[in-house]
């Protein structure tokens, strides 16, 4: 209704008007995540939660614990392991059966493409060394042809059904449980990538009884993780999203995982990942789809009015997922529809203009985009270290004029936004901020970091009309932070709090 000054916002408080009166503390828009999981973030309070657990003792620690607490379930699942804390970056039945050796266990890396299973899951789904590899997955196996454990990508569907499936009540819990921790963050807004047929009655539920107070869209999986491939889709995605046509909710966006990560050699590069010896290999990844097939998809996707979210790691994903974008413009023209191409770890320097060229959002995940040693240890054998240090051109993307849009993955890392912005910013890790930054040239400043995580997920969102800015006639979706923000020494923007997070002008959280 106004903004501005004391005396311009003065003349608009009238008896009823509840005034919060701050004191050098910062009002911005609230924060929208254009890459996130929620579900699966909410569903880790009911699970064997692993994500950041020091060592491969604490895991195992956790895991016989959550199983001796939890005797009449069925299997143990849970989710976040760590490729470092193996031996060669794999975890191996053998010693999950240390823990769990008379029921299933199912436990997903925390990157969310690689499962680790027990002999008595592998059993049950009859996968032995005669079991062949799936379309778009693999099951590792040792020198002998043995299963070692490890299900690779679309492996995960061997399992079948037999996992059991959490029940609609369980999925609005975690829901809920999860909308709670990131209003907490200063989130009003997400972009849930990729959720499973299953999840979505979740979010009508929710929206129904007005318990929704996010503003969510959803992007529905093209090929479903885990599960045996559809002959045609989009019966399934067309029904989800005229379901979900509302205020809160939409589900009118595609997601395709184009590859998978560079830790199990699954991201799909230009060149070859290196063998043991360190010589250039002859796999540089599998695509998980033709050229022709998915941009078939694509046009096919604009011509019915989604919109496309592209995993893409590699830097051959990422010219396909641009490749794809463009033999649509070509066979549709400009349909207006919104791509946007998410994790973007690498890119080759001639696909970094064609984001501007074609419209297409980078969708960046901030936090990723420091030196880690543990990634380095598993990354380097595998890509070389020049490679390794090409990783996250953000600086580059952004000189180009590309529109940038801020995620997180949670659960996969932190969903909180001042933590992503400040390691976009410093390119150092908020418990590592004495190193120096990695690749200085590829910062961003305060600015685009925060344009990121608002309007620029905003308009991957379609909500920029509405949110996104601080502006007469939008919806009062507003974060408050404890401080001055511009003020924050070396952009340490972790170091703040979120004191109210509000929703059409609403309170959601208020600490």
């Amino acid at each position: 209704m106004a903004i501005g000054s004391d005396g311009e916002v003065d003349a608009v408080i009238g008896p009823a008007t509840t005034v919060i009166r701050l004191h050098g503390e910062t009002v911005l828009p609230g924060f929208q995540d254009a890459h996130i999981h929620p579900i699966s973030g909410g569903l880790l309070e009911s699970q064997c939660n692993l994500h950041g657990l020091p060592d491969l003792a604490a895991y195992l620690h956790a895991i016989r614990d959550f199983a001796d607490t939890h005797p009449d379930s069925a299997w143990i699942e849970g989710d976040g392991w760590d490729y470092p804390m193996f031996a060669g970056g794999r975890p191996t039945r053998e010693i999950l059966d240390a823990v769990v050796p008379d029921r299933p266990a199912f436990l997903t890396a925390y990157d969310g493409h690689s499962a680790w299973v027990n002999s008595r899951a592998l059993e049950l789904a009859a996968i032995t060394a005669d079991t062949t590899d799936p379309p778009n997955g693999r099951i590792v196996r040792d020198a002998d042809g043995i299963p070692t454990g490890i299900l690779v990508e679309d492996a995960v569907s061997l399992l079948g059904g037999l996992k059991p499936r959490p029940t609609d009540e369980r999925l609005v819990a975690a829901l809920l449980a999860a909308q709670r921790q990131l209003h907490v963050l200063g989130i009003t807004a997400w972009h849930d990538a990729g959720a499973n047929p299953e999840w979505l009655p979740a979010y009508q539920t929710a929206a129904a009884e007005g318990r929704l107070t996010a503003r969510v869209t959803v992007a529905q999986q093209w090929r479903q993780w885990g599960t045996p491939r559809e002959a045609d889709p989009m019966p399934r995605l067309e029904e989800a999203r005229a379901g979900t046509a509302g205020e809160r909710l939409r589900a009118d966006v595609v997601k395709f995982w184009l590859d998978g990560v560079i830790e199990n050699r699954t991201a799909v590069l230009l060149e070859p990942y290196l063998d043991p010896d360190g010589t250039p290999g002859k796999d540089p990844g599998t695509p998980a789809y033709g050229t022709d097939e998915l941009t078939e998809a694509v046009v096919g996707l604009e011509h019915r009015g989604f919109d496309c979210h592209f995993h893409a790691i590699g830097e051959g994903a990422v010219r396909q997922a641009l490749d794809a974008v463009q033999g649509a413009r070509d066979a549709n023209g400009d349909t207006g529809r919104r791509h946007s191409v998410a994790h973007l770890e690498r890119i080759h320097p001639d696909d970094v203009g064609r984001f501007v060229a074609l419209d297409v959002a980078a969708n960046l995940q901030p936090l990723w985009a420091n030196d880690e040693e543990d990634t380095r240890i598993i990354q380097e054998p595998l890509i070389g270290l020049a490679r390794y240090h090409d990783r996250y051109p953000f600086g580059d993307l952004h000189r180009s004029g590309a529109r940038l849009a801020g995620g997180s993955d949670w659960p996969v890392t932190s969903a909180n936004p001042l933590e992503e912005m400040e390691v976009g910013i410093r390119r150092v890790f908020p418990t590592s901020r004495d190193d120096p930054p990695w690749r200085p040239e590829q910062r961003l400043d305060l600015d685009t970091m925060l344009a990121a995580f608002t309007i620029g997920s905003a308009w991957v969102n379609r909500l920029e009309n509405a949110t996104g800015t601080l502006e007469l006639g939008k919806r009062a979706d507003l974060v408050v932070l404890d401080r001055d923000l511009p003020s924050v020494a070396d952009g340490r923007l972790s170091e703040a709090r979120v004191r109210l997070t509000m929703i059409d002008g609403v309170p959601v959280f208020e600490a």
